[in-house]
């Protein structure tokens, strides 16, 4: 239940007045949204269409899980102007007191993450809206309304309720039959990446079918920097509103900096009916946390609400190498430890996606909860938190050090301590990685013997450790560079 109880009794009190009847008259409105586009009610139905309003707020946690579940842009993918045209789809965002940092997310508190990344329909900040449309005593609130201006549906509804509302043919139904005809239609959402280096890079986006057939292929490519990176054919069977992840194989992406996305390039053998919806953009973050030891704890405290918490570690693969037991709910606001977590991880880069289901991490309002990831006993630096809102994703390395990594007779180097550079005494061809003191990579070398010098003047001063990679072992030695 978490604070649904609670957040009704809050919007009770914030939104008072009865919503308006299905079958009553709908009040005309002429609102501007955040873009500057003017939008009139009734311009719209006497062109013959219905229009859905959604009545919301940054800080509502049930409508965010609405705007995550995607239902509003359904209606607006399949049935707005880039498709049949036949419904306009416009959000109202209706607390007075939120603003334009609210709603991209970046206000200190109010709101539960970016309301507009991705948002493909209109958005309004005018809580005006709320005297023509009342909440009905909450919200989310939505409201259907036709062509001839009376209201067919007024509640918290799913895209699938509100189009049987429009298609309806009882007296309160809209008794409009939405087009059928929209073929190879396609939305496409992108999940940003995050790894220890740019080689190896796992990319999936979602493949959300918009239109009337079935969706069995899709062709698309990860294009960075105006260069196609990797193109891959996918099969599945995804009829309307429903999705598809699309999982590449693994790429090297050369500079994250630089703008990449992935692009379908055909549905079904065909372009897509509107190729703008099908090239999305995402962001690539190296990430620099690492560690030395393969001794690792995970730590969590829950709020009261432990059963919202959820938690996956995955290696570079993408499998699963732990996740969370199932926590519970606690009487009242505190912080509940949980037993710790301790793995032994061999050497890789591991991806820890931490989430809160209802939108509001694990602190602080319910209790200073929160999770830590410790190596050795010590906090890895930058691997806790607990005001995260709906969740996030943290990446960091291990390079465990072999238990005879300073004691080889049979690998050396020279000289040591090094000023500008220095040479491996290896009769055959290795491969080289210098790590820092807190094992990230900070310069590798490639195909190295006895005769090649490696640079190391750009380096600071202090110590270092080089990993040497043979065919069929490794070795690590100490490096000072003065």
């Amino acid at each position: 239940m978490k604070k649904t109880i609670l957040l009704f009794f809050v919007l009770a009190s914030f939104f008072a007045q009865a919503q308006l009847a299905v079958g009553a008259a709908a009040p005309n409105f002429t609102m501007t949204d955040i873009n500057g586009v003017t939008h009139n009610l009734y311009d719209y139905t006497s062109a013959g269409k219905t229009v859905v309003i959604k009545l919301s707020a940054t800080w509502c946690g049930p409508c965010w899980t609405h705007h995550q579940a995607g239902h509003w842009s359904d209606l607006h993918y399949s049935y707005g102007p880039q498709a049949s045209n036949q419904v306009v789809v416009l959000y109202f965002e209706v607390d007075n007191s939120t603003g334009m940092n609210h709603l991209n997310g970046t206000a200190p508190s109010n709101t539960l993450g970016n309301w507009i990344a991705g948002t493909s329909y209109p958005i309004i900040d005018n809580s005006a809206i709320t005297s023509l449309y009342p909440t009905g005593g909450g919200i989310p609130r939505f409201y259907t309304i036709c062509p001839n201006n009376t209201i067919a549906s007024n509640s918290a509804s799913t895209a699938t309720a509100v189009r049987t509302a429009i298609q309806s043919t009882s007296a309160t139904g809209c008794n409009t039959m939405l087009s059928t005809a929209i073929q190879n239609h396609a939305s496409l959402k992108t999940n940003n990446s995050i790894s220890c280096s740019n080689n190896g890079i796992g990319v999936s986006a979602v493949l959300r079918n918009q239109g009337a057939n079935t969706i069995t292929t899709a062709n698309a490519s990860i294009v960075s920097g105006g260069n196609v990176i990797a193109t891959q054919d996918f099969t599945m069977s995804r009829n309307r509103w429903q999705s598809q992840t699309l999982t590449f194989n693994p790429v090297n992406i050369p500079n994250p900096a630089l703008p990449t996305s992935v692009v379908i390039n055909t549905i079904n053998g065909a372009a897509p009916h509107h190729a703008p919806y099908v090239n999305k953009p995402f962001n690539l973050t190296v990430s620099d946390i690492a560690t030395e030891s393969s001794n690792i704890t995970i730590k969590i405290n829950l709020d009261q609400y432990g059963s919202e918490t959820s938690w996956f570690l995955r290696n570079s693969a993408g499998a699963v190498v732990a996740q969370n037991p199932t926590y519970a709910n606690a009487s009242g606001a505190g912080v509940y430890p949980q037993p710790d977590i301790n793995l032994n991880l061999p050497n890789d880069c591991y991806t820890f996606d931490i989430r809160d289901s209802f939108g509001d991490g694990m602190c602080c309002a319910y209790g200073a909860g929160g999770y830590e990831i410790h190596a050795n006993g010590v906090l890895i630096p930058g691997l806790s938190g607990g005001a995260f809102g709906g969740g996030h994703v943290k990446a960091y390395q291990v390079n465990a050090l072999s238990a005879n990594e300073f004691q080889t007779n049979e690998i050396t180097l020279y000289p040591n301590p090094a000023t500008d550079n220095f040479t491996i005494n290896s009769a055959k061809l290795v491969n080289v990685e210098i790590l820092n003191m807190l094992g990230k990579v900070v310069k590798s070398v490639n195909n190295v013997d006895n005769s090649t010098a490696i640079d190391v003047s750009n380096l600071e001063a202090g110590v270092y450790f080089v990993k040497v990679l043979g065919e069929n072992s490794t070795e690590t030695i100490k490096l000072i560079k003065k």
